[in-house]
């Protein structure tokens, strides 16, 4: 038996004052793996120059110390850099060293027609299991 694919679980919507943003399509059971996108991994100089264009809202810190001179942070090339923020979220970002990549993982039961959210807050992101 396949496993079902990102798309049947998720589409892109518009939400009211929020902009474009992730639906879920039908109920996400707690635990799934609702997206793995690989990373262009940026230097902080990089980042710095980020600062200066729109794409400055959409990098997720990597690793390092937070305005420090060794951070570096990564563009997610998947629906990841599309989740809108909430202090309550119903998914965690969890960054996967070894492969590069982000994973969004559900955090909660969601249902069918809500909105996917995350937390934006440095401190919420966690280590991928199986990454170094």
């Amino acid at each position: 038996m396949f496993e079902k694919g990102k798309w049947d679980l998720i589409e892109i919507a518009v939400f009211p004052n929020r902009g474009r943003g992730i639906r879920a399509k039908e109920d996400i059971a707690a635990g799934t793996k609702i997206d793995v996108a690989p990373v262009i991994l940026l230097k902080t100089t990089e980042l710095a120059t980020l600062s200066r264009t729109i794409v400055n809202d959409y990098w997720f810190w990597w690793d390092g110390e937070q305005d420090a001179t060794n951070e570096r942070g990564a563009i997610a090339l998947g629906i990841i850099s599309l989740v809108n923020h909430s202090a309550a979220p119903n998914t965690v970002v969890a960054r996967n060293f070894e492969q590069e990549m982000l994973e969004l993982i559900a955090k909660r039961d969601i249902k069918a027609g809500e909105e996917i959210t995350c937390s934006y807050q440095r401190a919420t992101f966690e280590v991928a299991e199986g990454s170094e």
